[in-house]
């Protein structure tokens, strides 16, 4: 090694100490503050959660089964002259036993085809019994209802076209249930 690096080395010897010291301090504080950074966001999730107000939401499990064609199907309507898409599909709905409350449905949401061309979109529940007697959208627990779901969309569709349907309800404690996905096909009345 040439005399004038040794002695650059030796005249500057403090200061790449000191910047390794530096270097170590950072990497050290890194190693152990790492831990923490995911540690303290789960410790807090956990400690606020006691303090939360308002009632504990009951779990609720509704069971959805389809009615295939012809209960579910989609047909071309007509308000004046403005064509829209109606699409009905139909369902048994069950509560699963456990929850020890009646489920009331408020929402339907349309989840695809794109909620760009939903019109407006409505449901009703029957009576499993009594299929002719309208229920206020209330499904007791183990008890099972028929629920239709109708969809109206500004969108016109051709009528070969098999339509998948992906639609989910909300009920009175803020939960949002998806129904298993059901391909629709057009309805065309025969003379």
């Amino acid at each position: 090694m040439p005399e004038w690096t040794q002695q650059w080395l030796t005249q500057h010897a403090l200061s790449f100490g000191s910047l390794a010291a530096v270097v170590t301090i950072i990497t050290g504080v890194e190693i152990f503050f790492k831990p923490l950074r995911w540690a303290i966001p789960k410790l807090w999730s956990s400690l606020s959660r006691p303090f939360k107000t308002g009632p504990k939401r009951p779990h609720v499990i509704l069971d959805f089964v389809a009615m295939d064609f012809p209960h579910s199907q989609w047909v071309i309507g007509s308000q004046g002259d403005k064509p829209f898409t109606c699409i009905v599909t139909k369902w048994h709905v069950t509560q699963a036993p456990g929850s020890g409350v009646s489920v009331l449905l408020l929402k339907v949401h349309l989840l695809k085809p794109p909620t760009e061309f939903l019109i407006y979109s409505r449901f009703t529940i029957m009576g499993w019994e009594h299929p002719h007697t309208l229920e206020e959208g209330v499904i007791p627990e183990g008890e099972t209802r028929i629920l239709t779901i109708i969809c109206n969309l500004s969108k016109v569709l051709e009528p070969e076209v098999r339509l998948k349907v992906h639609l989910a309800v909300q009920d009175q404690f803020r939960h949002k249930h998806k129904l298993p996905p059901i391909m629709v096909r057009c309805f065309r009345a025969t003379s």
